[in-house]
């Protein structure tokens, strides 16, 4: 009973690898025709673009309701709605003014995913990671799909610099978020050497 339990176990983890290695090549057939996979992304919805049998292709479209708040989130990191706010700063304002994410709200993963999102202009990449490990796979093996982008791609492409200016690895977060607004910006003019913020008991 246990040599039998044995290999039934066995043959069925082996139809889950072979069910999922065939679902993969599916997929990746379906982007490479252009087509959508799975949910679609906050800003847009799928539409069925024409059906093969029993199987819909699916492409996205754009949700004007949402592809607004995308693009306020866009303009809020950088600056043009006044000073420039980060991830979680942002996240905080839209939820103060109710602006919600499908009905929930928002957290600083949704803001900085939607950020870091390079559909938004125009550009999708199917199969960037392995699903399973999570292990960012091979440029060559990405399969790139064009959508409706809702941002332009230099407004993508300067969200992206100032994300990774202000990356903890990069930057230390008390420059971000420190009471001295132009740490690291500002220098002598005589020396070069960096201005610094002195405090004292007196004030």
């Amino acid at each position: 009973g246990v040599l039998l339990r044995r290999i039934i176990a066995t043959i069925d983890e082996h139809h889950s690898r072979e069910n999922a290695r065939h679902a993969h090549r599916a997929m990746l057939r379906n982007a490479a025709e252009g087509f959508w996979n799975g949910a679609a992304p906050f800003g847009y919805r799928t539409r069925v673009a024409e059906t093969r049998g029993h199987r819909a292709k699916k492409v996205l479209e754009v949700v004007e309701s949402e592809a607004a708040v995308v693009r306020r989130i866009f303009g809020l990191l950088l600056g043009l709605e006044g000073p420039s706010l980060g991830v979680q700063a942002i996240a905080a304002r839209l939820n103060r003014e109710g602006v919600d994410y499908r009905g929930k709200p928002f957290h600083v993963s949704n803001v900085r995913g939607i950020l870091r999102r390079e559909a938004y202009a125009g550009r999708h990449y199917f199969n960037r990671r392995d699903w399973r490990t999570g292990r960012v796979r091979d440029t060559a093996e990405w399969v790139a799909i064009d959508v409706p982008p809702i941002v332009p791609r230099e407004v993508f492409e300067r969200a992206q610099e100032v994300l990774a200016a202000r990356n903890p690895r990069t930057t230390p977060p008390r420059v971000v978020s420190g009471p001295t607004l132009l740490t690291g910006l500002a220098v002598c003019g005589r020396c070069g050497g960096g201005m610094t913020r002195g405090n004292g008991k007196s004030g």
